[in-house]
């Protein structure tokens, strides 16, 4: 009996810092898509690529794919939207929308809210991803390098998750599930 406790309080504490339970029933740490956002923003500056708001966008959402196929996991738990200029995570879009259209730069600080709004620290950015997942993000990124932030945004509209999900004037959530079934309809080519 006292092992079974200590099974689901183990479950229980996984589950209660940014998890999502998974379909095989194990959990899985998700990111936010703000911590995400930042390390491909600091990895595209170390390696001299320009990174718009626009391609960040973009990237995320080829991310969010690419967890997706290798890991069976989403990469980050915030929802991708289908908007004019293909998908968007909301959050990152207003978080670096100053920039409009130029280059991004590093990100070196940011605020810490764990201790409320009204004790906000600035601290040092530092990601905390496993080698194995950096290196699947920097694939995409340095994959999505080879191209201007106008033929991803082709690429991603002539993609089924944001044609299904696109209605002009609406931003509506591409859903996991056709992400997943994309992904599927590729296998079987």
């Amino acid at each position: 009996m006292l092992t079974y406790i200590k099974k689901l309080l183990k479950l229980y504490r996984l589950s209660c810092y940014n998890t999502k339970e998974q379909e095989t029933r194990r959990f899985s740490k998700m990111y936010k898509a703000i911590d995400v956002a930042r390390y491909i923003v600091n990895y595209a500056n170390d390696n001299g690529m320009i990174i718009s708001n626009l391609k960040l966008q973009k990237i995320l959402y080829f991310v969010q794919l690419e967890f997706l196929l290798n890991k069976k996991t989403r990469c980050f738990e915030d929802d991708i939207e289908a908007w004019d200029f293909g998908p968007v995570v909301p959050s990152v879009y207003h978080e670096f929308k100053k920039y409009g259209a130029s280059s991004i730069p590093k990100v070196s600080v940011v605020y810490d809210t764990s201790k409320g709004w009204f004790k906000l620290e600035q601290v040092k950015f530092e990601s905390n991803f496993p080698s194995d997942e950096k290196e699947l993000i920097n694939d995409v990124i340095r994959e999505c390098d080879n191209y201007t932030p106008g033929q991803l945004v082709e690429i991603t509209h002539n993609q089924m998750p944001w044609k299904k999900a696109y209605n002009s004037g609406i931003n509506t959530v591409i859903t996991e599930k056709s992400m997943k079934m994309f992904l599927d309809s590729l296998s079987e080519e």
